[in-house]
């Protein structure tokens, strides 16, 4: 069994929700995701893309692989950095990533 029950608990509790609530999401019964958070049993691959767009997460985290991608695995910073950018407003992501371009730019 997959080690990611801890995480279902970590994001649950992060969000402010109730195992009740986050069992509606999935259509289930509170039960059934408390045997989930406890490693009792083991979502369905469609339940798992469904917690990981719910709390906007990628499969590789929920289940606890590494990020990877085309630069390669990422750092604590990077993955740090990722997740504030996320919280941000449309605005303020724009504002960063401009910003950050600038900062960039005077490197060279």
């Amino acid at each position: 069994m997959r080690n990611y029950n801890n995480k279902l608990v970590q994001l649950r509790q992060k969000a402010g929700l109730s195992q009740k609530q986050v069992a509606s999401v999935l259509n289930i019964a509170q039960s059934s995701y408390n045997n989930y958070e406890q490693g009792v049993c083991e979502p369905s691959i469609e339940r798992l893309i469904k917690l990981a767009d719910y709390y906007n997460v990628t499969l590789d985290y929920l289940v606890g692989r590494p990020f990877s991608n085309d630069f390669g695995f990422m750092t604590d910073i990077e993955k740090d950095l990722v997740n504030m950018f996320r919280q941000m407003s449309k605005d303020n992501q724009k504002i960063y990533y401009s910003e950050a371009k600038g900062i960039l730019l005077t490197q060279s």
